[in-house]
């Protein structure tokens, strides 16, 4: 672990320009998917960041996200369906390395870091019943992506990335939650 940290700082540091350049960066998701008026899902989510290039093709990325997935499962349309919640909230630091510089029409870059999440899900019988909480993760846990900005403008781009993170701080992650982005970078 070690000698990767070297090797990459090495990597990433052995640029001579610095930059002092800001990115912002706004993101949203949508899903709604129907089978009947019981069986459903719907989903949302947003993610903001803010980026420093402190090289060249180098920058410290602060970001947050937060999303609300619905599904409802029932087996009579005229019942009330089960309601499943699945909430999550993240703050992450990344270090992101650009392969391209800025001036480029095509900007490919990675990423590595740590973020914070939070995921809750809630369950709602069909009975009527409160709902309630049943599972629950919050804490620490490692985060990668990679993707591009297409530049549309001297100040805007069009960001496209894969990014995961740990599932679960506790199982020593073992699985990964998955995302697929698209949104616009405004350069400062």
């Amino acid at each position: 672990m070690k000698k990767i940290l070297v090797l990459l700082s090495v990597f990433l540091f052995s640029q001579y320009s610095l930059a002092g350049i800001v990115e912002l960066s706004l993101g949203n998701s949508y899903i709604h998917s129907k089978i009947n008026a019981v069986n459903y899902t719907e989903g949302f989510s947003t993610t903001a960041s803010f980026s420093y290039y402190f090289m060249a093709m180098s920058a410290l990325e602060f970001s947050y996200t937060e999303g609300k997935k619905t599904q409802a499962v029932g087996s009579d349309v005229n019942a009330a369906p089960e309601i499943y919640t699945f909430l999550t909230q993240s703050f992450g630091l990344d270090l992101v390395y650009s392969f391209a510089t800025r001036e480029s029409q095509l900007q490919p870059f990675v990423k590595m870091g740590m973020a914070k999440r939070y995921k809750e899900t809630f369950y709602k019988p069909a009975s009527g019943l409160p709902k309630t909480s049943y599972a629950k993760t919050n804490g620490e846990v490692p985060s990668m992506g990679l993707g591009f900005r297409l530049k549309l403008s001297q100040a805007f781009s069009l960001k496209v990335s894969a990014d995961a993170w740990g599932s679960n701080p506790d199982e020593k992650f073992s699985d990964w939650d998955l995302a697929a982005r698209i949104g616009l970078s405004w350069y400062l």
